[in-house]
């Protein structure tokens, strides 16, 4: 640990620490000041024989990295405007991290929701509502790599997963620790005007769909799914999200989907969709490159919510407003999403604040072909498709359905997602996949808002109507949207 020295002026022993005079005080700008006036302790590079090799004894984690070549390159932060602010600008990378110079840690903001729930002024993420055991074991694992990045992460101190979850659990936390380290890396040392990785605004007008996969750069794995892997990436001196498919599965089955996904992307367009940049269309090097957004819906309800000061009410009714907008267009482009939830809800940050929600993976989507006529529109039959959680009662029910009925399921799982962004609760948490066909596909059972919410009325009608038994009685996205387009709040303000 960092050196201090004991103050005893005076004769007498005052108890009080202060930073010694020595190189690496010397480049943080804190010798002689009392210990801890600098927020955290940093960790530096021990005192061993590599290390005085290395001329880097003392010298924050991070800041003096051993290259290929053998020669020791001295990183700094880079003079931009978020390191300025921070007051960071050149000195050695990690001796000043974020939270250890940005006050005291975000609260729950007094809104309605939280009021409600108790937890205003709280720490944030201290106190999430109810999820499954595999998001309340990824939220505890993910604050705590968050709090202290440079210890192994004890799963034996974290709650108990079941062995069929454990493996996926465990992977989709790496994806995110992953896109943590995409973001400070990004914050710290490339010299950007944005607070947070960004596609550029030129490439999202791009139009060009077909891209060579040599001029695509990848980073970092940030998430997976039966098609292969999503990476960071880097197109055109540009952040993207790199969708590529697994080498070793491309099937002739499965070239066929990424063909569709392809066809149905290059025809979308609209503010609250993940832009489509290209796609690479040669295997093996088969891969769809989009607009890079900061997080899923799901990760900022339930796992990163410490990341963000916590939703307002004004945020809640744009993110509703967004994604239904979004639905309203898939629909009207005769195109069924199939795979409605809050993990397949994108939204965008700029460092503090929620800016934008949009809907995205439109691999499991179906589309009425060009050539189609209206009789032959819904010729495509499809059953059991989607995730089950957030499955109407008939596609749990395996029932066959074409495009529209499709839509009206689109319905019921948009209904599950505004649920989610109202109370904050996964829909459904503990049940199985075979208790949600009994429970949802056999009985109906739905989400019940808790005694202490109160949403708005108007808002509470549409979602009830969501999740009608009959899919022909369901609201229409354009049915909703006027609905949400009317109210000013989506909880009622109840003194």
């Amino acid at each position: 640990s960092m050196v201090v020295s004991r103050d005893s002026g005076g004769g007498s022993s005052s108890g009080t620490k202060h930073y010694v005079d020595n190189s690496a005080n010397r480049s943080l700008g804190r010798v002689g000041l009392p210990y801890g006036a600098c927020g955290e302790e940093v960790r530096v590079y021990k005192d061993n024989p590599f290390n005085r090799k290395l001329g880097r004894v003392g010298l924050p984690i991070g800041a003096a990295v051993k290259s290929k070549s053998g020669s020791l390159e001295l990183k700094l932060y880079a003079d931009n405007p978020e390191n300025r602010r921070l007051g960071r600008a050149g000195f050695p990378l990690g001796s000043r991290p974020k939270g250890s110079f940005s006050g005291s840690k975000r609260t729950y903001c007094d809104n309605y929701l939280n009021r409600q729930l108790g937890r205003v002024g709280k720490e944030l993420g201290t106190e999430p509502v109810t999820c499954s055991k595999e998001t309340e074991w990824l939220h505890k694992a993910y604050i705590r790599y968050r709090e202290n990045p440079d210890e192994d992460i004890d799963y034996r101190n974290l709650p108990a997963l079941p062995e069929e979850v454990e493996e996926d659990a465990i992977e989709k936390l790496m994806h995110l620790i992953n896109r943590l380290q995409i973001e400070r890396e990004w914050r710290e040392t490339e010299k950007q005007t944005k607070p947070v990785p960004k596609t550029s605004d030129d490439l999202l007008s791009y139009s060009g769909p077909i891209l060579e996969f040599s001029d695509i750069k990848l980073g970092k794995i940030i998430g997976r799914g039966g098609f292969g892997v999503v990476h960071y990436g880097k197109y055109k001196d540009s952040v993207v999200a790199v969708k590529k498919l697994h080498v070793m599965r491309v099937s002739k089955r499965r070239q066929k989907e990424f063909i569709d996904e392809v066809n149905i992307l290059s025809k979308l367009d609209n503010p609250f969709i993940v832009k489509f940049i290209g796609a690479c269309t040669t295997t093996p090097d088969l891969c769809i490159v989009l607009e890079y957004m900061q997080m899923s819906l799901h990760e900022a309800l339930h796992v990163d919510c410490a990341d963000l000061a916590d939703f307002t009410d004004g945020d809640r009714l744009m993110m509703i407003t967004q994604t239904l907008a979004g639905l309203e267009y898939l629909h009207e482009k005769k195109v069924a999403h199939c795979d409605i939830k809050s993990r397949n809800v994108l939204i965008d940050h700029d460092g503090e604040k929620f800016t934008v929600a949009k809907l995205t993976d439109f691999g499991l989507s179906m589309m009425k072909n060009e050539t189609e006529t209206s009789q032959s529109s819904n010729s495509e039959l499809v059953r059991h498709i989607g995730t089950p959680r957030y499955s109407s009662p008939e596609v749990l029910r395996g029932e066959l359905m074409n495009l529209d009925q499709m839509k009206m399921s689109d319905m019921y799982s948009y209904g599950l997602v505004v649920f989610e962004i109202v109370c904050e609760e996964e829909p459904f948490p503990n049940l199985s996949t075979a208790q949600l066909r009994t429970q949802v596909g056999e009985k109906n059972m739905y989400p019940i808002f808790p005694d202490d919410i109160h949403p708005n009325v108007h808002l509470a009608a549409k979602l009830l109507g969501c999740w009608d038994r009959k899919p022909e009685k369901r609201p229409t996205a354009t049915d909703f949207l006027k609905v949400m387009n009317r109210i000013s709040c989506v909880y009622e303000k109840l003194d």
